[in-house]
Formats: structure tokens, C-alpha cells, sequence
């Protein structure tokens, strides 16, 4: 029994050292270490979502862990939000030991990242609101501003606005106030809640959280981050992201799938690399992330090219030459391409009332295309890029050259080859160059499509010459990054309204309630314009939501259907008529939809050879709610049946089939199938979120490719997460060492007591 007291003072003793480490780490502001060691790299580590009240305390048993294994704890800093992990320095070695004992969800190594570019504009304002009127002001949202902070002592922004500023931190400078002193978070912010007699903004109302994490244009991807967990942390329901590159697709996938789980809402700017197609930046481009592209607004004055060949081809990648005279509507006629309308190729060639085409040299200037082409009788000239890729011209060559007399439009090659080697009687062309009057998608907006999965951009907004509060005062500011704090401040009025909704819902409110943009009395495609135009007061009026996502994709194949439920979430007694418009055929299965029967399903059955747009209109008295559908081409049926929680294939004369699923947190599987069509690596326990599949068929012969899409609504985690045990058993094996060891020195122990007890006494003889 003596001995007992031993082992209460070993265990003691091991105890005080861990808490030691506990409170090393909880005595630092902000989770993080002082000094940073060397030959070592600042790595963002997370080992999966955050579960529980406090997932800081698994970020802390994390970091012991890794500790006792041989990282240094110096400067790191530890998560509670974003999910559990940490950003620690670590050396190769160390990072390979992590990453082969806990697998990490993310590993991010620090790299740079760009805000979106901005324009600002010389026309000052004197007073502007966004606000569109009514009960809700965004009121006990909470809204993330990750930018280049604010300046909230402007008086323009309002005597409330400093006082809803509930959170903030300077990520650049520690210690210091997040001032912004480029411009960039004030407007954005300005744009979101000020509320002032003179500026009001969207919501006016909202609790403002503001992050700076941007000098410059720059910011690394660990302050990223870490302004990410800190808004989580801080109650965040709404974040507003103007960022572009520096970080890969599935790492940003991976991040809003995390924030995506904690029921946040994530908008993010398209970017600002328009009219080209396939510009959309990421994380704008990924699932979780509402896409917002700009549309024109009151105050724009820069002029856009429309260009139509026959009855039904637009070129997206038309822009107006700068100088380029504007037209009364269309001029049209037939088209002639003329090279590079050199001298000699359009000396004898008649152009009268012709559209001249003209593919770009880069010798001849474009003021002497146009004035060659225009002494042919040429009424109009388009200028072929010789890139694939749009471009801005300018028909000046100097300040005393000849004004151009006719419209000059360019295209990208991509699209322009159309043009090109025409036979001498052309095809009729129709042209014009005009300021809109109305809404139109900004031309340096970017643009989808994406792929073959997803409908981006999902919704635009003024972005071209919009008024912000800047430190002078009331300007114009150009950019998809001023585009996106409207919608952000429409989701927080949004939220108000209606607490407790998916983040898909709330989108889906948003699109449906949406204003279509046109072109030559057409609607822009979706990956121009996503649902169109976004129309704050309809949506605060909006009766219901739509679940999955924010539309309907798609994937028909030969020989099969492929169909997709979507539910209806309601919030009064009202009654929907269900259409749809659009050239393909599709099937649905209720034309009337209430409380009672809120469940409709669209099906396709008609092999495509192309991608389709249609929209379903959901109609209540003279009001239309509408909702993109995609319908793409798949050789191979890829079903989920939501019963069985499997995939199945479909396909004829095939053998086997392989393929990747991207499961909703964006990690990759491989899959086989057999030629039965049943799944020999079936996916288990799903989790909440999109499913993306493709296949390729493998039958001896050809192959055939297969997409499917599809979404498990929302679930709540009910057991522990894989990764939990994980860290406990990093956190525990230590504890488990010190109580083996314990246990062994009490074996010993006992056992010198019981040879000490059954030993004879042995004399000395003398």
C-alpha cells in the first residue's frame, strides 16, 4: 500500500503535462503560437467538418498529437469553425508523417491569391439606396465581408453602421483595426448595409462581420482560411467572396462543402474575364459557391455589339470596336470576307450593303480595315481574332485621324471561323452596336458553361457603373465584385424572412424570382445570364423554395429516361400551375402543385445530340416563377435510385464500365460496374450534397462516355464522423503509452513484493 501513492503522483505528474500543453495553446489570442521555426512551410490542415459545441477542442487535441510526433506548435494557429485542423509549419518529412497517420481532408500548402479587379468611374452621385422597402432590413443576419476591410468612419456609411460591425479582424496586420485603404471592402460593404440619408444599402439592418485579409490585390490562401473558420466561428450566415485563382478547384470545393454542411450561404464573383465562354473563376465555377454575374445599370455608358448570323446563331464573343459609331437598331445584309481588308483585297471588290469580314493580322490597323472596307461600300465590318479569345480595338490612330464612318465588331476566333472562306454570296447578317436601355449582361462579365454538371452563372446583378460609398464620396465602380454584395445583402433580407432554410433554398428564391435578360427578343442562354436578372422585391414575395439546388439537370441516353424529383417547400396557401417552355420535350408529372401535393417530377426521354436549356414556369394568378432546366447528352444512363441509395448504369452492348464519382466534399472515387448493371463498389452511408458521375463504357469496339448528377438532401449527423476517432486516437495513444507504463511499473512492483515475501531468510554464519 505504500507504494500506491507512486503511481498517483506518475499519473499526476503525465496529467500536468498535457494540461501544460492544453493551456499553451488556449493562452494565445487567436488559437495561435509565437515564433515561427525554420525549414519548415505554413500548411492549412483539416481533418474534417466541425461536429459538436466545441470543435476547438478537437483542434487542440489535434495539435498535441502532432506535437509529441515532432511538430512544432510555434505560430500555428488552430480552427473552430471551418472544421477541425489548424495551420501549422511543418518540414516534408513532417507533413508526410501527418498526412499518413490522419489522412487530412484538406491539406493547404500558403500560396497567393487575386481579388477581382475593379473599374471606377469619374460621375459622382448624391444620394442612392438599394433598399428595396418593407419589414425586413436584415436584421440579426450576420454577414462576412472578406476583403480589404472597411473604413467605417465615413459618414456615408451611417451612424448604425460602425455599431453592427459585431466582428471583425485584421489578418494582415494582428493587433491592428482592419482598416481598409484601398477602397475595395468599403464599397462592397457600402453596397451590402450602409445606412445612412443619403447612401442606404441592400440591407441596412444586417450584423456586419469584416475580415481583412487583402494587401494589395493580394492574399495568401492560409489568411483566406483562416477568415473562413473565424466567420464560421463568429455565427456567419452569409459570406461575400471576391476572389480569383490561387487556390486548386477541389480545395475550394472542399472548403464550401465544409461551410456549405454549417448551413452558411457563400456568394462569390463570377470574375471579370467576359464575353469569352468558360471564364467562370473558381470558386464562383464550384458547387456550394452562388455564382453572381453583372448586368449593366442606369448609369452605364459604354455601348454593346450584338451580332446574329442567319435566323438563330448569336455570337457571344461579339464586342464593339472602341470609336465604333452605334446603329438604329440592326443594319443587315450579306457578309463577305475580305483577308485582312488589305488595299489590294478590297480594291475591286464590291461591298455595297454588305457586312465585310476581315480576319486580324496584327500588322494592318483596324482604322484602316474599316476605312478600306467602308470605300467598298461595306456598311458594316467584323474583325476575326486570330486567337481564341475576345479583344477590345480601337479605330483612333492617331488624334487627327478620320472618325470610322460604319460599326466595327469583333469576335473570337472560336466563333469567328464561321465567317471565314464564305462563298461570294455570303449568308444574310445582322448587326448592332448600341448602349442598352435596358438590362444586359455586362460584356467583361464572365461567362459558362462550366461543364457538363452545373448552370454558372446562377444569377447576375448591376455591376457595370454601380454607385458605392468611396473616400471621396458617391462614385461608379465597375466589376463583378460590385454585383455580388447586392445579392449577399438580398440573401441576408432573405434570411431574416425565412430563418432555418438550406442554403439552396434560399437560391432557389433568388432565381425564381429572377428577371430574364434578352437579345434580339430571345432569352440570353443560362450560361450567360444564369436565371437573369436579380429582383429583390419579388423574392421577399416569393411563396416557396425548390429543392435540389437551384435547377434541374438532366442526362438522357439511348434507349432510356432519366428523370428528377424536386420538392416544394411552401410558405403560404397558394396554388402553382406547372408549365415548361423550350425546344426539347419534357415530361412532368403534375400540372398543379400546393401544400398538398408539392412534389414534382421531371423527366427526359428523348436521346440529345446537344446541350438544351428549358425553363419550368410555375405560375400563381399573373405572376411567373421560373427555374432552369439543363438537358445535356449522356451515351450511358447514370440513375440514382433514391430508395436503394445506388447507382446503376444503363447502357446497351457493353461489357464493364468505369468511371469517378466526385462524392460532395470533393473528394474522388473510382467505380466499376459489371455488365448487369449493378455497382460492384457501391458508395455507402451518402453524405448530404451533389453526386457527380462519369463513366466511360468499355465494349471491345467503342467507348461511350456518361454523366449523371444527382442530390441527398440535407441530414444531420447522427454518429461520430471517421475522422473524430482518428484524432482521439492521436490524442489518446499517449495517454495509452502513460498507462501502460503505469500499469507496468505496478506489475513490477507487485511482483518484487511477492519474491521479497516468499524468499527464506538467509544468515551469515560467522
Amino acid at each position: 500500500m505504500a507504494r500506491q501513492p507512486v503511481t498517483f503522483i506518475i499519473l499526476f505528474i503525465f496529467t500536468l503535462l498535457i494540461l501544460q500543453q492544453v493551456t499553451a495553446v488556449y493562452a494565445s489570442g487567436m488559437n495561435t503560437y509565437a515564433s515561427v521555426p525554420g525549414n519548415s512551410r505554413s500548411y492549412a490542415i483539416i481533418l474534417g467538418p466541425a461536429v459538436g459545441t466545441n470543435p476547438l477542442d478537437l483542434s487542440h487535441s489535434f495539435a498535441i498529437a502532432i506535437n509529441r510526433l515532432g511538430v512544432s506548435l510555434a505560430g500555428s494557429v488552430l480552427f473552430g469553425g471551418i472544421g477541425v485542423g489548424g495551420e501549422f509549419n511543418l518540414t516534408q518529412r513532417q507533413l508526410y508523417l501527418v498526412e499518413s497517420i490522419y489522412h487530412p481532408f484538406i491539406v493547404i500548402p500558403n500560396t497567393i491569391i487575386q481579388l477581382q479587379t475593379s473599374q471606377g468611374k469619374t460621375k459622382t452621385l448624391e444620394n442612392w439606396s438599394y433598399f428595396p422597402g418593407g419589414v425586413y432590413n436584415g436584421s440579426g443576419v450576420k454577414v462576412a465581408i472578406i476583403d480589404t476591410g472597411v473604413n467605417d468612419s465615413l459618414k456615408l456609411l451611417g451612424q448604425s453602421f460602425a455599431k453592427r460591425i459585431v466582428g471583425s479582424y485584421n489578418f494582415v496586420n494582428p493587433g491592428s483595426p482592419p482598416n481598409d485603404t484601398d477602397g475595395h471592402g468599403t464599397a462592397v460593404a457600402s453596397i451590402i448595409s450602409a445606412d445612412s440619408s443619403n447612401f442606404t444599402g441592400v440591407a441596412p439592418g444586417a450584423e456586419l462581420l469584416i475580415y481583412k485579409v487583402f494587401r494589395g490585390n493580394e492574399t495568401t490562401s492560409n489568411l483566406l482560411v483562416e477568415a473562413l473558420d473565424r466567420a464560421a466561428e463568429d455565427g456567419a450566415s452569409v459570406i461575400n467572396l471576391s476572389l480569383g485563382g490561387g487556390l486548386d478547384q477541389g480545395t475550394l470545393w472542399q472548403l464550401g462543402y465544409l461551410l456549405y454542411q454549417r448551413g452558411i450561404e457563400l456568394v462569390a464573383a463570377v470574375g471579370n474575364d467576359g464575353p469569352d465562354i468558360g471564364t467562370v473563376s473558381v470558386p464562383a465555377a464550384l458547387p456550394y459557391y452562388f455564382s453572381v454575374g453583372a448586368t449593366t445599370s442606369q448609369f452605364s455608358d459604354q455601348p454593346v455589339a450584338e451580332l446574329i448570323l442567319g435566323n438563330n446563331y448569336s455570337f457571344d464573343t461579339a464586342q464593339p470596336m472602341e470609336l465604333s459609331p452605334t446603329t438604329s437598331g440592326y443594319i443587315q445584309g450579306r457578309y463577305m470576307y475580305v483577308g485582312s481588308a488589305l488595299p489590294n483585297e478590297t480594291r475591286n471588290v464590291n461591298l455595297d450593303g454588305k457586312i465585310a469580314v476581315s480576319l486580324r493580322n496584327h500588322i494592318t490597323t483596324f482604322a484602316e480595315m474599316e476605312q478600306d472596307v467602308a470605300k467598298a461600300g461595306a456598311i458594316g465590318l467584323v474583325v476575326v481574332n486570330d486567337e481564341n479569345s475576345s479583344f477590345l480595338g480601337t479605330l483612333q490612330v492617331n488624334l487627327t485621324s478620320a472618325p470610322p464612318t460604319i460599326p466595327v465588331v469583333s469576335v473570337a476566333y472560336q466563333e469567328g471561323y464561321r465567317l471565314l472562306n464564305s462563298d461570294p454570296n455570303g449568308t444574310l447578317l445582322k448587326m448592332s452596336v448600341f448602349i442598352p436601355p435596358y438590362p444586359y449582361p455586362a460584356p467583361f462579365s464572365s461567362r459558362g458553361p462550366v461543364g457538363p454538371f452545373l448552370l454558372k452563372p446562377e444569377i447576375m446583378a448591376p455591376g457595370d457603373s454601380v454607385p458605392v460609398i468611396t473616400f471621396g464620396g458617391i462614385g461608379l465602380e465597375s466589376g463583378t465584385s460590385f454585383s455580388t454584395p447586392q445579392v449577399a445583402g438580398a440573401l441576408a433580407l432573405l434570411t431574416q424572412e425565412h430563418p432555418g432554410l438550406t442554403p439552396d433554398e434560399y437560391y432557389s428564391i433568388i432565381e425564381l424570382s429572377a428577371y430574364q435578360l434578352q437579345r434580339d427578343g430571345e432569352d440570353f442562354p443560362p450560361y450567360i445570364q444564369g436565371a437573369g436578372e436579380l429582383n429583390i422585391s419579388k423574392a421577399i414575395v416569393t411563396p416557396f423554395t425548390v429543392s435540389p439546388g437551384d435547377f434541374v439537370a438532366l442526362y438522357p441516353y439511348p434507349g432510356g429516361s432519366y428523370s428528377e424529383s424536386i420538392q416544394l417547400h411552401f410558405f403560404s396557401d397558394v396554388n402553382l400551375s406547372v408549365s415548361f417552355v423550350g425546344s426539347y420535350p419534357l415530361t412532368i408529372s403534375s400540372t398543379l402543385l400546393n401544400r398538398r401535393n408539392d412534389n414534382l417530377t421531371v423527366t427526359a426521354s428523348t436521346e440529345v445530340h446537344k446541350v438544351y436549356f428549358d425553363q419550368l414556369v410555375f405560375t400563381e394568378g399573373r405572376t411567373n416563377y421560373t427555374y432552369p432546366v439543363m438537358i445535356t447528352p449522356s451515351k450511358v444512363g447514370v440513375l440514382y435510385n433514391q430508395t436503394t441509395g445506388k447507382i446503376v448504369l444503363r447502357a446497351s452492348d457493353s461489357s464493364s464500365f468505369i468511371g469517378q464519382v466526385t462524392l460532395p466534399d470533393g473528394t474522388i472515387q473510382d467505380i466499376s460496374f459489371g455488365s448487369d448493371g449493378v455497382s460492384k463498389g457501391e458508395l455507402e452511408t451518402p453524405l448530404p450534397g451533389f453526386y457527380f458521375v462519369t463513366v466511360q463504357s468499355e465494349n471491345g469496339t467503342r467507348s461511350e462516355s456518361g454523366f449523371g448528377m444527382y442530390y441527398v438532401s440535407h441530414v444531420i449527423q447522427t454518429q461520430f464522423p471517421t475522422y473524430v476517432p482518428t484524432i482521439l486516437l492521436g490524442y489518446s495513444f499517449i495517454l495509452i503509452l502513460g498507462a501502460l507504463l503505469i500499469y507496468s511499473i505496478r506489475v513490477v512492483m507487485k511482483r518484487r513484493a511477492l519474491r521479497s515475501a516468499s524468499l527464506p531468510t538467509i544468515q551469515v554464519l560467522t
